[in-house]
């Protein structure tokens, strides 16, 4: 998100990033008190994102965001929003290099994490299917996918 945001003339934000500085706490730590506390810190972060927005920006949320409260109404209500597509395999192999922990995901082998992505992915994808726009990268370069979301964004924007 960060060399996408670089890439264009958008400021760059990460809901996850900033609701760690903003509590002082790792996502897992909120995860520890509580998915529902985790989540009502993921929404503050959120609103008061949309609420300062005083230029365009990219914000890079997690895979849950849109999927609680009125999440996804409230991004759809200030923007673009882009559901990046991928293979179930491709998710779970960045997964596993991400330097973020992601407490769901925690002490899952491959395999066993690929069958909990494609349960989670069932769930949530009433949620992700109302996004403005639907883009698969399975098989995008990083300079045609930057490309690709500019042009969208551009488009978007003339309307």
């Amino acid at each position: 998100m960060r060399k996408f945001a670089a890439a264009t003339d958008y400021v760059g934000q990460d809901t996850d990033w900033l609701t760690e500085q903003r509590t002082g706490k790792r996502i897992a730590e909120l995860f520890e008190q509580g998915e529902n506390i985790f989540r009502s810190e993921e929404r503050r972060t959120l609103e008061d994102l949309m609420k300062k927005a005083e230029q365009p920006m990219i914000i890079a949320t997690g895979g849950g965001t849109p999927c609680f409260f009125d999440n996804m109404d409230l991004m759809l209500g200030s923007g673009l929003v882009i559901y990046l597509q991928a293979a179930i395999t491709t998710l779970s192999y960045n997964l596993r290099r991400s330097y973020m922990r992601r407490p769901l995901l925690d002490g899952k082998a491959p395999e066993e994490l690929e069958l909990f992505l494609n349960s989670l992915l069932a769930e949530r994808r009433k949620y992700y299917e109302r996004a403005t726009l639907h883009l698969n990268v399975e098989h995008l370069k990083p300079l045609d996918f930057v490309t690709t979301v500019q042009s969208y964004i551009k488009s978007y924007y003339k309307q």
